[in-house]
């Protein structure tokens, strides 16, 4: 099952106990629009029946019609609790201010950057898992410094397309190219890096810092890795273990191992944490798994 249809399964498990109160940590993680509508449906249907909910979330725009009181909690105190309709008066400013997200579904920014020059070639790459064909014929390019976001429906294939990618899986047919030159599976796993959906598989690190100077490799200049920590609002946790950190905390830590390891090709699997942070690349291109256009502010081209 792909981190989608995990997610709702595991609210469907909770749902069929029939509990009076649920508290539910982030359920629209790894979910995608049809999927996240007909969590808000089934939350609707929950109230009706009188339960207590309680939810911890980020997307904030198919709870609207759900809360009726919010919670606001910085690093680690409950700062104020404000009734539905205090919540809902506040503006874009003052609810970015706060580091939460709009209450509105946005389309993104799209700004086109990166060469022409398609250093990244995929032609009709096909991959069967037993008898049960996941993908066939994907093509596309990329550019140095170009953004791609993979899009699909939960189930879709893309997680499954990003490790074909990334060497971490055999095609059944079809290539990829970079440079001119055919790559085999161990040579896509030298010059890409992968981040998972699941970040907690690929930190290793006794800190943060830790964690970074192993990617960055022998030569690390520690300038740079306090930049990068930095640009991730992170340089501050640079001490901690990496489970000490939040989820959050944990996916940026690992997308920050993945920029400063300098590989060709970067692969983000769902970082559906990064709309404040600007993803920039220097002779790389990334190619990001993501459930919706609508939440996509990073991607270039899709």
């Amino acid at each position: 099952m792909s981190g989608g249809e995990k997610q709702a399964l595991a609210f469907a498990s909770v749902y069929a106990m029939n509990p009076e109160v649920y508290v539910l940590d982030e359920p629209s993680a790894n979910l995608d629009q049809e999927a996240t509508l007909t969590l808000e449906r089934e939350l609707r249907h929950i109230k009706a029946q009188g339960k207590t909910i309680i939810i911890a979330e980020h997307r904030l725009y198919y709870r609207i019609d759900l809360i009726d009181r919010a919670v606001y909690i910085d690093r680690g105190k409950v700062v104020d609790i404000y009734s539905r309709e205090e919540f809902l008066s506040f503006s874009d400013e003052q609810r970015c201010h706060m580091g939460l997200r709009s209450l509105c579904r946005k389309s993104p920014v799209h700004i086109i950057t990166g060469t022409e020059s398609n250093e990244l070639t995929v032609r009709n790459l096909s991959y069967t898992n037993k008898k049960t064909t996941v993908f066939e014929n994907i093509s596309f390019s990329a550019s140095s410094g170009e953004i791609i976001g993979i899009l699909g429906k939960n189930g879709a294939g893309k997680t499954t397309l990003m490790r074909c990618l990334a060497g971490l899986l055999k095609q059944k047919a079809g290539s990829v190219t970079f440079n001119g030159q055919i790559l085999s599976t161990k040579k896509r796993n030298e010059i890409c890096c992968m981040i998972m959906q699941d970040v907690n598989h690929q930190l290793f690190g006794e800190s943060g810092w830790n964690e970074c100077l192993l990617s960055a490799g022998e030569a690390a200049d520690e300038a740079a890795v306090s930049a990068v920590l930095a640009d991730f609002e992170l340089l501050e946790y640079r001490n901690k273990h990496p489970m000490a950190l939040s989820g959050s905390q944990k996916q940026r830590l690992a997308i920050a191992t993945g920029v400063l390891a300098d590989k060709k090709i970067l692969l983000l699997d769902e970082p559906r944490r990064l709309e404040r942070f600007n993803l920039t690349l220097s002779g790389s291109c990334a190619i990001l798994n993501i459930n919706s256009v609508l939440e996509a502010d990073l991607w270039r081209r899709f």
